[in-house]
C-alpha cells in the first residue's frame, strides 16, 4: 500500500490506522512519530528520517521542517514527499534554495553560500515564514 502523507490530518489517520498509536514505520529509516509530553498526544506529529524529526506538522496546521543540518539528496526527498507547504530544490548534492508557498506568493530563501540560512523553517498556518 503506497502512502500518502501531506499534512497533519493525514499522518493522525495514518497513526491511528496502526498497531501502535504513537509511532509507525512508512518506508525504510522513515517513519511517522507523535509527541506524548503534551496533554493531547496527537498535537505533533512528526515525519523521522533516521533519528531526525524533518517534518513536525502541529495542530493549528503549522508545519516545520528541519534537515538536521544534512544536506543530503535523501534528506530533501523525503522532506519534499512528506509536506506540500516548502520544496527543497538540490542539484547535485547542494541545496540551492528552499521555496516557500506561504499561502500567497512564494518566498525563496537562498542556502548556498549563504551564512545566514539555519537548518530550521516553520510556515505556520496563516502564511507567515520564518527561520
Amino acid at each position: 500500500m503506497r502512502t500518502y502523507i501531506h499534512d497533519y490530518q493525514s499522518a493522525v489517520e495514518f497513526l491511528r490506522h496502526g498497531c501502535d498509536k504513537t509511532q509507525r514505520r512508512i518506508s525504510t529509516n522513515t517513519s511517522v512519530h507523535t509527541h506524548s509530553s503534551t496533554s493531547d498526544p496527537y498535537a505533533v506529529v512528526s515525519i523521522r528520517y533516521y533519528n531526525t524529526d524533518i517534518v513536525e506538522y502541529y495542530a493549528d496546521g503549522t508545519v516545520r521542517i528541519d534537515t538536521g543540518g544534512y544536506h543530503s539528496i535523501f534528506t530533501s526527498k523525503r522532506i519534499n514527499q512528506y509536506q506540500d507547504r516548502v520544496y527543497i530544490y538540490q542539484r547535485r548534492y547542494i541545496m540551492h534554495y528552499i521555496e516557500c508557498d506561504g499561502r500567497g506568493a512564494p518566498q525563496r530563501f537562498r542556502t548556498r553560500n549563504d551564512p545566514t540560512f539555519e537548518r530550521r523553517l516553520t510556515v505556520g498556518a496563516d502564511g507567515t515564514v520564518t527561520q
